[in-house]
């Protein structure tokens, strides 16, 4: 992993910029706009349950919006099992194995 020096929260993996700083807005189902929160947040809500593979996210830079689960970053995190206990490390782990599944999927 390399700093590509434009800003400290992207790395570059193989050349490709991975945002570790990322941040989304979750549509709740009232419809209402909530956070942004941070990757790493996320990742946490997802291993508590507290977002699901089907929750809507919208980019607050483009608008643009998806389902938790086509964000590979989040992905692990959505499809493990809960935890038993505390957190740890793993929704650190769910960002690194998400960034290395985009890497992946990118140099097919």
């Amino acid at each position: 992993m390399v700093s590509d020096g434009a800003a400290d929260s992207t790395i570059r993996l193989r050349g490709f910029p991975v945002e570790l700083a990322k941040s989304y807005y979750v549509i709740g189902k009232d419809g209402r706009l909530y956070g942004p929160a941070d990757l790493a947040t996320l990742a946490g809500w997802a291993q508590t349950r507290r977002l699901k593979p089907d929750s809507i996210l919208q980019d607050p830079d483009t608008g643009v919006s998806c389902r938790a689960d086509s964000i590979p970053e989040l992905y692990v995190a959505l499809t493990s099992p809960a935890p038993h206990g505390g957190l740890g490390c793993l929704p650190a782990l769910a960002i690194v194995a998400g960034a290395v599944a985009l890497l992946i999927r990118h140099a097919v």
